[in-house]
């Protein structure tokens, strides 16, 4: 009987035990002494009230040492292994509170699994990470250099103990749900850094024709009666984290954390697209030139090459979002990395 999603993200919660138990305590060793995770229990006793007792075998306290242990783990893990523990820290959480066997939807569970190979291949375990990969139901070619032995498969962790402690500190938004039929990942090689693009289903503008929207094109909603080609509004300098996401005809300016047409994502590695087009370098970049260039380019990119480039995303109602890359920002002692983007979206013809 195949495992359900819950059971995977437990199984993948044990290989971060696993693999990175061992790399935890020895950089933890190394910054703070010996003593570190005796430490840790006595602080957290005193916050919060009553003995706390921790554990290297657990892995929701092991990512929550990376995460608000920043400047011992800054170094250690290579770019974005900070932002990939914080992710896999809410999708640990979710574990730990929501029970029922449907907590995670599929894509939930391919992401977090995805997330947790890739930070176990930057703590270098790469038997652990190529587990997880296997349980994600996929094999990317892991860093130059890197070897990929396959590790075997354990049991799911036992359900996690009710005393663990809340974080201080927060994270970084939940990661939300995937609405609609397709993405596209934009990977930043060296940086693992990707663009996910959802085609979800709004109903709020679309047309099958160039003429108005009210006639057989299937249009409703608040852009019923506008023309195909017309700007529905154009901003500058959204500032887009992980986990979020930007709606083109929603309040572009403040990102989301549920639904909507494009997700920062500083965990996934994977490359799919879906009525999206990278424009190319010193290409024509406006509503005309998006709405006939359908091609879908399966491409990385550098972090060279990220900033400055823009992307044509045509939704499944015939909206048109003109993304462009403005720059790249990682501000370590804070909330980590994210992305700075300009939108222009217009009115446009359904996709037949």
């Amino acid at each position: 009987m195949a495992a359900g999603d819950r059971e995977r993200i437990g199984r993948g919660l044990e290989l971060i035990a696993a693999g990175l138990g061992p790399f935890v305590d020895r950089r933890m060793t190394a910054a703070r002494g010996p003593g570190w995770l005796a430490g840790w229990e006595a602080r957290d006793s005193e916050r919060f009230g009553g003995r706390r007792g921790y554990s290297l075998g657990d892995a929701r306290f092991l990512l929550r040492v990376v995460t608000e242990e920043r400047d011992v783990f800054r170094q250690a893990l290579p770019r974005p292994g900070l932002s990939l523990a914080s992710e896999i820290r809410e999708a640990g959480n979710k574990y730990g509170h929501e029970f029922d066997a449907s907590a995670f939807t599929p894509a939930e569970t391919g992401r977090a699994l995805s997330a947790i190979a890739q930070l176990l291949r930057l703590a270098g375990a790469n038997a652990e990470a190529a587990e997880a990969q296997r349980l994600a139901g996929g094999a990317p070619a892991p860093p130059p250099g890197s070897p990929r032995p396959s590790g075997p498969a354990g049991p799911p962790p036992p359900r996690p103990g009710a005393a663990y402690p809340p974080s201080a500190g927060g994270g970084v938004p939940k990661p939300a749900i995937f609405a609609g039929a397709g993405c596209l990942a934009l990977v930043v090689v060296g940086l693992v850094i990707a663009f996910v693009v959802g085609v979800v289903g709004h109903d709020d503008a679309g047309g099958d024709g160039d003429g108005g929207g009210g006639g057989g094109g299937g249009h409703h909603g608040k852009y019923s009666g506008v023309k195909n080609g017309t700007e529905l509004g154009s901003y500058q300098g959204i500032k887009l984290s992980p986990g979020r996401y930007l709606d083109f005809t929603d309040d572009p300016r403040h990102p989301k954390e549920n639904g909507g047409d494009l997700k920062f994502n500083a965990a996934t590695t994977e490359l799919r697209a879906d009525r999206v087009a990278v424009v190319r370098p010193g290409g024509k970049a406006g509503y005309q030139a998006c709405r006939d260039d359908t091609t879908a380019q399966w491409r990385a990119l550098d972090a060279d090459t990220l900033p400055g480039r823009s992307l044509c995303v045509t939704r499944d109602d015939g909206v048109i979002g003109l993304v462009q890359v403005r720059r790249f920002v990682d501000e370590p002692d804070t909330r980590g990395i994210y992305v700075v983007v300009d939108l222009t979206a217009w009115k446009g013809p359904a996709p037949k």
